[in-house]
């Protein structure tokens, strides 16, 4: 990251900053697929939650009812 001019201090750790809808999954073959992601939301309060592989819930509904940042034309 240093060579792009980012510090990993800069970066937090443990909290999830948003989410994003799953809409579909390319097949390319070989095992080979790729996620197509939209209405990505960003939390304005992070969620404090330990990092996992793969798709997992959050910890409590309760922080989505916070306000959120959509991003409409990320599509």
């Amino acid at each position: 990251m240093d060579e792009y001019g980012f510090k990993k201090e800069a970066f937090k750790y443990g909290f999830i900053l948003g989410s994003v809808e799953l809409y579909d999954v390319k097949v390319y073959g070989n095992g080979i697929f790729g996620f197509l992601l939209g209405q990505p939301l960003r939390y304005l309060t992070p969620i404090p939650c330990k990092g996992q592989l793969g798709f997992f819930g959050i910890p409590s509904k309760k922080y989505i009812e916070q306000e959120q940042v959509l991003f409409p034309d990320a599509r």
